[in-house]
Order: structure tokens, then sequence, then C-alpha cells
């Protein structure tokens, strides 16, 4: 999937959108050229979800729904925002019993509800995700108790990935 250059893509709590890839070998992908960086991704509870959508009424049809070589490229992530109705409120969760997702020259910046991301839900095994050539910077926590990275299973790789000037 291309994303549009120049464009600001904005989910609202209304809609309940969210970016959710539903097929093996998916890239999100900001533009044609690697130049293109200019695709934001802003606001909403969840941004990216992978794995059993949450949000849908019968979660069982998707038990079994795991996802290989899901990929983000060059998108610009900005302020997630917390929902005191919720415990978690992550920019990304990733909640497939098997998933692999990486995210390749992405930007986090602006606010953050409760985490960057939540790797794992309750019934996850061994769920990766892997941030390459990434910047996670300027973050302002809305939760006291928040971190970047949760983790209930599986592995996070983090290479050549900046954090910086974020509290």
């Amino acid at each position: 999937y291309t994303l549009c250059p120049n464009k600001t893509y904005s989910i609202t709590d209304e809609s309940k959108e969210t970016i959710f890839p539903i097929m093996n070998n998916t890239q999100v992908v900001c533009g044609h050229s690697p130049l293109d960086t200019s695709c934001v991704v802003e606001f909403g509870q969840l941004q990216v979800e992978v794995g059993p959508q949450r949000s849908l009424k019968d979660v069982r049809a998707f038990q079994n729904f795991d996802l290989n070589h899901v990929e983000f490229h060059r998108i610009q992530f900005r302020d997630s925002l917390y929902n005191e109705d919720y415990l978690i409120t992550p920019s990304i969760w990733n909640h497939g019993r098997d998933n692999n997702v990486i995210f390749e020259n992405c930007t986090w910046t602006g606010k953050l509800g409760s985490h960057l991301l939540v790797n794992g839900g309750a019934s996850s095994n061994a769920s990766d995700v892997d941030f390459v050539n990434c910047q996670i910077q300027n973050l302002s926590m809305t939760q006291r108790e928040t971190t970047l990275f949760l983790s209930r299973a599986g592995k996070i790789s983090i290479l050549k990935t900046a954090i910086k000037d974020s509290y």
C-alpha cells in the first residue's frame, strides 16, 4: 500500500480508524521514491494495529490470525492520544500470536498515549517487532507511568534507531 506523500492522515476517536494490515507480506510505504518521507499519521488512540482488531465484536474469528513480513516504511507518526477509559493506549499494538513486523525509516514525535509499542496480547506467543533506522524524538508522555515499549511476548529489536529528547 502506498500512502500519498505530503499528506496527513488524521485518525479520530469517533471513526475508530487505524492502520490494520490483514495479509502476509504487506508493505505500507510513503510515496514511490525513497525521498518521500512526508506521510504523517496523527492522533488516534491506536495508530497501527497488527493482529486481531480489538474493536471487532467476534475476535474468535481472528484467533489464528498471524502475519509475517508486515513492513512500514518512511512514515511519520505523531500525537497518539491517551484515553483514560483504557489502561493501554499505544501508538502501535502488535497482538497476534506469531507476527513479524518491521518499521524502517519511520519517525515518532509529539504526544504519546501509554506506550509507543505494546508487543503481545493475552494469548501471544512470540511476536517480533523491529525498528530499523527510525527516529523516536521529542515525545511528551501524557500519562505518568508511560514507557516506550511494553513486551508481553516475543522480542523487540532496535537497530540504528535514535531515541532522544523524550520524556
